[in-house]
């Protein structure tokens, strides 16, 4: 894998969401094979234990399971993932929580730009490599 290349699991319970992702990755960034989707936490967590992924992208608030709660599952089964929630309240103390302790590695705020979540992704990947 180049040190551009990487596999992203998107994670959002809004189908929306989910293909404004795809197409971002895809028309945007010119990476049509780099994201995968879930909608909700279960199903992301079936995909981490089934498959590898270099990034798990959650959003915090869907049914079932928060995103902070998923990204707390996700670096035991997948504990060299880099970890981010996507939301649009930086400030929640849950959030903030996740991000002390390790739980995620960085929050992408809503609204956000194609190249802002890219640089992120690239710079994260850069640093859980050295």
């Amino acid at each position: 894998m180049s040190q551009n290349s990487y596999r992203l699991l998107y994670v959002d319970d809004e189908a929306i969401n989910l293909r404004l992702m795809r197409d971002v990755f895809r028309m945007v960034l010119r990476r049509p094979d780099a994201v995968i989707t879930a909608n909700g936490g279960q199903e992301a967590l079936k995909l981490l234990q089934a498959e590898a992924f270099d990034v798990v992208l959650s959003d915090q608030r869907m049914p079932g399971m928060l995103g902070t709660d998923l990204l707390a599952k996700a670096r035991k089964v997948a504990p060299k993932t880099v970890r981010l929630i996507v939301t649009g309240y930086p400030g929640d103390p849950e959030v903030r929580k996740a991000l002390e302790q390790g739980v995620a590695d960085a929050i992408l705020t809503k609204p956000w730009k194609p190249k802002e979540l890219e640089n992120l992704i690239s710079d994260l990947l850069a640093a859980r490599k050295r």
